[in-house]
């Protein structure tokens, strides 16, 4: 899997993405983390993030509240933690 991502140069060592390639570089390091498969059923098909904690709870957008879930699960869960919808995170 590659992803085309567009950065400047700004010196010392500092970088200026774009918003919308650095969320595509998220979504490829979550999805290469689960390894393509979805945290809740382990399922290979029709792929999507979910917020672990959702963010109107508070939950933030980084890959450490992400992760990888197809989206029956992604649909199943909601807007609810994983413990609020009875649902348990498979082995990566």
């Amino acid at each position: 899997m590659s992803y085309n991502c567009h950065a400047e140069y700004l010196g010392d060592g500092r970088l200026r993405i774009k918003q919308k390639d650095f969320d595509r570089l998220y979504r490829a390091f979550v999805l290469a983390r689960d390894g393509g498969r979805c945290r809740y059923c382990d399922s290979g098909s029709d792929l999507s993030l979910d917020h672990l904690r959702p963010p109107r709870m508070g939950g933030g957008h980084g890959p450490e509240n992400l992760v990888t879930a197809c989206r029956s699960c992604n649909s199943r869960k909601g807007s609810r933690t994983p413990e609020q919808a009875g649902m348990a995170l498979v082995a990566a």
